[in-house]
């Protein structure tokens, strides 16, 4: 009798199958609730910066509060370095009353990329894989039962009546193992996909939220816009230049054309 013959009795007691369930079960728990308890972690966060935002109400407004906006999302325990980041684009005006604008958009800096920080530090390579490796750990168990009932099949045309039937009953329990493993890993699969779906399409409506407060507040100052500012600058300095050139030219011509102090005395004398 080799290995598998003896292990088949193992394999086909329903405590062994209800314990492969439990764990399929728990590892998929265990995984989909360090998911969905890390994502509400961020979209938590992801709020109180949007309504951070929403304290001021429009572009001006913004600016003027733009130091105690900055220290409240620099002290955001999740976006806090990310906005350092963010911040490092930003076009700060020194005169009061002109909007702050941004060089990048805010989605560069504000994306899933978040589930990864420090204090979230979800894989989402894993979460993705996750169905996936539930579909083959039944896919594992399953051929494991089906080695075994294959390694008692001799059983069946070989020996007494009793024999042949109590084989055939093992067979049977045995390989219903198989089936009962698949299933649970397949379904166990379709909820996790349906479960990280849902959770990332709430952490993507919270950056959408927050991405969208920034953009309205934070206009985004692009190359055209940036080579336009800066023609109308050199614009206006020509101008000057120009005006002061002219004005120059119209003093000193007018000093050559008046006689000095000395030639008026010297024609009163005479």
């Amino acid at each position: 009798m080799n290995i598998l013959q003896q292990v088949a009795p193992i394999i086909s007691n329903p405590i062994t199958i209800a314990a492969v369930i439990g764990v399929l079960v728990i590892w998929a728990g265990l995984s989909g609730w360090k998911l969905q308890s890390r994502s509400k972690h961020l979209v938590r966060a992801l709020d109180l910066a949007r309504e951070e935002l929403e304290k001021a109400s429009d572009v001006a407004a913004f600016s003027n509060r733009y130091p105690e906006t900055d220290a409240a999302l620099e002290r955001n325990s999740v976006l806090g370095s990310r906005w350092r980041e963010f911040r490092e684009s930003l076009l700060i005006p020194h005169t009061s009353g002109r909007p702050i604008r941004t060089t990048s958009r805010p989605e560069v800096w504000f994306d899933l990329g978040l589930l990864r920080v420090p204090g979230i530090d979800i894989d989402l390579r894993y979460h993705a894989a996750m169905p996936n490796l539930l579909v083959g750990a039944g896919l594992l168990f399953t051929f494991i039962g089906l080695s075994a009932a294959l390694a008692t099949a001799g059983g069946v045309v070989t020996g007494t009546a009793s024999v042949r039937n109590d084989a055939l009953k093992l067979l049977l329990e045995t390989a219903s193992f198989k089936f009962v493993t698949s299933l649970v890993g397949m379904f166990l699969s379709i909820v996790y996909a349906v479960l990280r779906k849902r959770v990332l399409n709430g952490v993507e409506r919270a950056l959408d939220k927050f991405r969208t407060a920034l953009e309205e507040r934070i206009p985004l100052m692009t190359p055209a816009a940036l080579q336009q500012e800066a023609n109308a600058l050199l614009e206006r300095q020509n101008t000057q230049l120009e005006t002061f050139s002219t004005e120059l030219a119209l003093n000193w011509e007018l000093r050559s054309t008046i006689p000095s102090t000395s030639g008026w005395r010297s024609m009163l004398a005479h």
